[in-house]
């Protein structure tokens, strides 16, 4: 693996030192200021790109809207609406460091209730301080940046950009769908990679897309012989993930509010994102996981029922778990009951004499350890002083 992303690296550089050989050896003149070099503008007009500063050229094209959009905005900050969402991708000449440089951006908005996808093309280096400016001033009216691990890779590699180019851009609140992707179907999916959610969750098969790994390649080989060659397969790529964006964001949602996707879905995490979002539809979809037997679901839910001071839902849950699925969890927190609320020290030790051989596997030290032998010293004290009785 080492040695395949060195010679990975060493191809890309010497593509970047035979493109600035080739650019030092030309006899001929520069391309003139505002143009792209050889016939690369040329294709790209002819494919319905437009050219908007030297080296920058710019796509806008409607996408399929989702057939049914969520009744809530649940995953949005508290006011936010579709219109405020900006769903963006990058494609980028490496996977990490300084030197990286987004060469691609693939913006998505609602306008008057038609989705549209806008991308911006940096086609050479020299254009780059203009591609920042005019991807700052398309996301400038927005409030919410929606991405697919954005927060933790596009937006940073964006960031750099920005500095090293001496500007700066205001990105507002960011809601990355990996994360959320990863808490619902972490566990039911092979991985979480966008296009296994797509296809577990949108039911879309991508065919003929292009692998993300080869992205950077395809972009030096085009710029390289100054031709598209296989740009348009990137391109294509870049759109359908913004696309995907806006259609996994309603699927989530939709979710959230209580519609069945038709997928696997892990009813402890969904349970547990609606209880802090406060939604009211959050205790049924966790007792429902749970008939369903996932433990955590019960665990969560015992817990909301404690929270919220309804001991007698609590202690129905806790002895269901602990008859049904020996669950420690549900022993430790009956016998804090019996201890604490009923005084009754006999029946909160029975509880976790089950658990004596794991007690001697942690050691006395341990949390369980410790409770153990608390509950014996008292029903020791209680037995010494309890009255003596002549006969």
């Amino acid at each position: 693996v080492f040695r395949k992303r060195i010679g990975i690296r060493r191809n890309r550089l010497r593509a970047a030192l035979e493109l600035m050989g080739s650019r030092a050896a030309g006899s001929g003149a520069a391309p003139a200021v505002g143009s792209s070099r050889g016939d690369l503008g040329a294709e790209l007009t002819a494919t319905g790109w437009q050219q908007v500063a030297p080296h920058v050229h710019v796509r806008t094209q409607d996408a399929d809207p989702p057939k049914e959009l969520a009744a809530a905005a649940c995953l949005l900050p508290e006011g936010a609406r579709r219109d405020d969402c900006l769903f963006y991708d990058t494609e980028t000449t490496g996977f990490g460091g300084a030197g990286v440089v987004v060469f691609l951006v693939g913006l998505g908005w609602w306008e008057r209730g038609r989705l549209r996808v806008q991308q911006v093309f940096l086609s050479d280096y020299p254009g780059e301080r203009d591609f920042l400016h005019y991807i700052r001033d398309a996301a400038a009216r927005f409030g919410v940046f929606v991405s697919y691990n954005g927060k933790a890779f596009d937006s940073h590699v964006l960031e750099s950009r920005f500095v090293l180019s001496g500007k700066t851009m205001a990105v507002g609140y960011q809601l990355d769908l990996l994360h959320v992707a990863r808490r619902l179907w972490r566990g039911i999916t092979a991985d979480c990679r966008l296009p296994t959610i797509e296809r577990h969750v949108l039911g879309v098969h991508r065919s003929g897309d292009v692998l993300g790994r080869l992205v950077p390649d395809l972009y030096f080989d085009c710029l390289r012989s100054s031709s598209l060659g296989r740009m348009p397969e990137v391109f294509l790529h870049n759109r359908l993930d913004v696309a995907s964006l806006v259609l996994l964001l309603e699927a989530m949602q939709r979710l959230m509010t209580g519609r069945d996707l038709g997928v696997a879905t892990d009813g402890a995490a969904l349970g547990d994102m609606l209880l802090q979002r406060g939604h009211a539809n959050a205790v049924d979809v966790l007792l429902g996981a749970y008939q369903d037997g996932d433990v955590e679901a019960g665990r969560l839910l015992s817990l909301h029922h404690k929270r919220a001071c309804d001991f007698d839902a609590a202690l129905r849950l806790w002895q269901d778990m602990f008859d049904r699925h020996k669950s420690l969890f549900a022993a430790v927190e009956l016998s804090k009951h019996y201890e604490h609320r009923r005084r009754d020290y006999h029946t909160a030790l029975n509880y976790l004499l089950p658990y004596r051989v794991l007690e001697r596997a942690l050691g006395d030290g341990s949390e369980l350890g410790k409770r153990i032998a608390r509950l014996r010293r008292k029903i020791g004290a209680g037995a010494l002083a309890a009255p003596r009785h002549s006969k």
